[in-house]
C-alpha cells in the first residue's frame, strides 16, 4: 500500500501534465481553464481517496453497485465532484469523456512504474475498478435528478454566481490600489475607486478618459497586447498626477479565455513615490556613513603617524633636558628648546589643518560671512605668531588701511591668514 501511496504523491505533477495533454490533444481544452493549478486540485483530491481506498479494501478489489455511501472514498469523491460539475453547468458526456482521460494517465504511471511486478498487476486493476465505480456513481448521481431539480438548481447556481461577483465588484472598488481592466479592444471595462482618482476631472468629479497619464497607460497596454511571449510585467514609470509628477510600479496581467485567447489585461499601479524617496535618502545616509568612516579612517592614520612624529621628539628632547638640564651647557640647552619650538609649531599647524579638513570633510564647516575689518584680524595672526617671527629673526608690518573691510567667513579668514604668515615665516631667511 505505502508504495502505491508514494507512487501516486510523487507523481502529482506529471499526472497533472499528463491529463492537461490529453484535453488539449482531444479538443477537451476549450472547455476548461489549462492553467495547471486549476487542474492540480482534483488530481491530489482523486490521488488522495485512491490511497485512502487501497487501505479501506485491503486485498480485495472495489465491487461495483448502487449503494454509494461516505464510507466508501470512491464513492465519496464520486458523488461529490459530480454534484460540483453538474451545478456548474457541465453536461455528463463531457465530465465523463474528461475522467477518461484521468483514467488513461493512472494507468499510464502504474504500468511504468517500477513496482514488483504482482503489486504491478494488483494495484492496476484496482485503479481500473476504481474509475468504474466512479463513472458509474456519476451516473447514477446525474440521472435521479429530475428535470425540474436540474433547472433548480442551475438557478442556485446562478445565483452563487450573482453572489460571488457582487463579493468580487465589492472587493474591487474597496481596494485602496488602483486596478484598471481592459478588454480585448484594450477599451476600460472596469475600473476601481482609486485608480478613478487618478484620472478624475476636477471640474466634473468624474474619470477623465482624455487625461494624459490615462492614455499614457493606454498606450502602454497596446505595446504590452502585442508581446506576445510574456503574459506578466512589471516595470516603472512616472505618471502626472493633480499636477504632481509621481512613480509608480506597473504590473499588469494579461487575461485569457479557456482557448487561450487574448480578452484583456488587467493593470495595477502602485504609488512608490515615497518608498523611492525613501529609498533614495538611505542610500545617501549609507553613502554618508561610508565618507565618514573613510574619514575617520584616514584622520586617525594621520594623527598615528604624522602627528605622534612631532610629539614623540618633543616628549625625548623635553624628557632628556629636564633629566641633564645641569649638565648640558646653555647654548646645548637653547638648541634642545628651539627644537622643541619648532617642532611644536610643526604639531600645531598639523593639527589645526587635520581639524579643519576634518569638519570640510564631514559637512561641518558653517560658512557665515560678514563685513570684517583686514587689518584688526592681520594684527590679531601677527601677534600670536610674534614668537615664532622673533625666533626667526623677522619682523612684521602690517600695512593694510584701517578702513579696508572685506566680507568673509571670519573663522576661514583667520585660517588662510594664519597660514599664510606662518609658511612666511617659515620660508623667509633668518635675520
Amino acid at each position: 500500500m505505502i508504495d502505491y501511496n508514494n507512487l501516486l504523491i510523487d507523481n502529482e505533477d506529471w499526472l497533472t501534465n499528463r491529463i492537461i495533454n490529453y484535453a488539449c490533444e482531444y479538443g477537451f481544452a476549450k472547455y476548461y481553464s489549462i492553467q495547471i493549478d486549476q487542474w492540480r486540485v482534483p488530481v491530489r483530491q482523486l490521488s488522495e481517496s485512491l490511497a485512502v481506498a487501497a487501505g479501506h479494501y485491503g486485498n480485495n478489489y472495489p465491487e461495483l453497485d448502487l449503494d454509494f455511501n461516505d464510507s466508501d472514498p470512491i464513492s465519496k469523491f464520486a458523488v461529490s465532484h459530480a454534484d460540483m460539475h453538474r451545478k456548474r453547468g457541465v453536461s455528463i458526456q463531457l465530465f465523463l469523456g474528461t475522467m477518461k482521460y484521468f483514467r488513461d494517465s493512472y494507468i499510464e504511471l502504474i504500468e511504468s512504474s517500477s513496482l514488483e511486478e504482482k503489486n504491478r498487476e494488483f494495484f492496476l486493476k484496482f485503479t481500473i475498478k476504481c474509475f468504474d465505480k466512479i463513472e458509474l456513481a456519476c451516473c447514477v448521481r446525474w440521472t435521479r435528478l429530475t428535470r425540474e431539480d436540474q433547472i433548480n438548481e442551475l438557478q442556485e447556481s446562478a445565483g452563487n454566481l450573482l453572489v460571488e461577483n457582487n463579493k468580487y465588484l465589492s472587493l474591487f472598488e474597496k481596494i485602496n490600489v488602483p486596478i484598471i481592466i481592459f478588454d480585448e479592444k484594450l477599451a476600460i471595462s472596469n475600473i476601481n475607486k482609486a485608480a478613478t482618482g487618478l484620472f478624475i476631472d476636477a471640474k466634473t468629479g468624474k474619470l477623465n478618459k482624455e487625461h494624459p497619464s490615462l492614455l499614457k497607460v493606454i498606450d502602454e497596454c497596446i505595446f504590452i497586447a502585442g508581446d506576445k511571449d510574456q503574459l506578466l510585467h512589471e516595470y516603472d514609470t512616472s505618471l502626472k498626477i493633480l499636477n504632481c509628477e509621481r512613480l509608480f510600479h506597473i504590473r499588469t496581467q494579461k487575461l485569457l479565455d479557456l482557448n487561450n485567447k487574448f480578452i484583456g489585461i488587467i493593470f495595477i499601479l502602485v504609488d512608490v513615490t515615497e518608498s523611492k524617496i525613501a529609498d533614495e535618502e538611505l542610500k545617501y545616509s549609507e553613502h554618508k556613513l561610508k565618507a565618514l568612516n573613510a574619514t575617520k579612517d584616514k584622520m586617525f592614520s594621520i594623527i598615528g603617524h604624522d602627528l605622534r612624529g612631532p610629539v614623540g621628539s618633543i616628549m625625548s628632547l623635553s624628557g632628556l633636558l629636564s633629566e641633564k638640564i645641569h649638565d648640558f651647557e646653555i647654548d646645548k640647552i637653547e638648541n634642545y628648546i628651539k627644537i622643541i619650538n619648532s617642532t611644536s609649531g610643526q604639531a600645531l599647524d598639523l593639527l589645526d589643518n587635520l581639524l579643519v579638513w576634518a569638519r570640510m570633510q564631514t559637512g561641518s564647516v558653517d560658512f557665515n560671512p560678514k563685513k570684517i575689518a583686514l587689518e584688526s584680524v592681520l594684527k590679531e595672526i601677527t601677534y600670536l605668531l610674534g614668537y615664532n617671527s622673533m625666533i626667526k629673526g623677522v619682523n612684521f608690518n602690517v600695512l593694510v588701511p584701517d578702513d579696508v573691510i572685506c566680507y568673509a567667513d571670519i573663522n576661514m579668514l583667520k585660517t588662510i591668514l594664519r597660514n599664510i604668515v606662518k609658511n612666511s615665516i617659515k620660508f623667509t631667511s633668518r635675520g
